[in-house]
């Protein structure tokens, strides 16, 4: 297909705050007005808590994105999907039950072309746990290798290629190792910066578009917390929300074709406590598989 022809895909993950801050009018209107504004095709939605169908369908149709599903969760730190495109939703309850606020799966056909969507959000206590859980959802995505597939989400840990850049040995000196609760969340048995869930991730063949596209490269933009709503201690600043692609649609594109944007605006500063985090890519392929280029 004509380099030109080929369509964009916009995908955003957004750790919406305890649920737009448990449904507040302005947040709630903010949020579809940037969403609108955005022009995305999925959206991967963490902290959707108490969402009921009634308003994630209300939302989503405001928003024109009228394909959804809302993952209940026993934590109440609901997951949920908002897009344009059809959506065929895949049973997770066994790889949920493994996972502290579960994973939402979903195949979305965009323009022809089936891709899948992993919305997940990982325990906010110790790495240990988020090791378990990183490794699960290896597991699980390892049968759709040669198939498109993108995981989303407040993943809660540190990435070892933002180490210089987002000077995380300050920031584990200077706060993190003070607080007993924040060393359990960052560091491992040593106190040392725990960097081991975000690379189970990736030795296990997702590829993180912020390091491809040099996006870590500039500090300030590049975190996704805290913002100026924060409220949680456990937000010290750095990258925790993720959009991550599997080898296979990672192999579709090109470096050029492959741009992702921690969205800070006035809109995103007062929205959320996280920052939306939107990846904007122009796969090769046309029908949904990574052997067809």
């Amino acid at each position: 297909m004509d380099p030109e022809k080929r369509p964009r895909w916009r995908f955003c993950t957004f750790n919406v705050f305890e649920g737009l801050d448990s449904w507040k009018e302005e947040r709630v209107s903010r949020f579809g007005s940037w969403i609108v504004s955005q022009n995305l095709d999925v959206v991967g939605l963490n902290e959707a808590n108490g969402f009921t169908d009634e308003k994630m369908h209300s939302l989503c149709t405001s928003c024109n994105l009228p394909f959804w599903h809302l993952h209940h969760t026993r934590t109440g730190f609901h997951l949920g999907i908002m897009s344009r495109h059809p959506i065929e939703v895949i049973d997770t309850t066994m790889l949920s039950d493994q996972l502290w606020h579960g994973l939402l799966h979903a195949r979305v056909d965009i323009l022809g072309s089936p891709s899948h969507v992993l919305v997940t959000h990982l325990t906010p206590h110790e790495a240990s746990k988020r090791r378990a859980e990183a490794c699960a959802i290896v597991d699980y995505s390892k049968q759709y290798v040669q198939e498109p597939l993108l995981l989303m989400g407040d993943l809660n840990s540190l990435s070892r290629a933002d180490r210089d850049v987002h000077c995380h040995e300050q920031l584990r000196i200077g706060v993190i190792s003070q607080t007993p609760k924040l060393a359990k969340k960052f560091c491992d048995s040593c106190g040392a910066i725990e960097y081991e869930p975000i690379d189970i991730f990736y030795r296990g063949g997702f590829v993180d578009n912020a390091i491809q596209n040099k996006h870590i490269d500039n500090p300030m933009m590049s975190t996704s917390v805290p913002t100026p709503a924060n409220r949680d201690h456990a937000h010290v600043g750095g990258r925790l929300d993720y959009i991550l692609a599997n080898s296979c649609l990672a192999s579709s594109s090109s470096g050029d074709d492959v741009v992702i944007v921690t969205v800070k605006d006035a809109d995103t500063d007062f929205i959320s406590d996280h920052y939306p985090v939107v990846l904007d890519m122009q796969p090769f392929f046309g029908d949904g598989s990574c052997l067809s280029k």
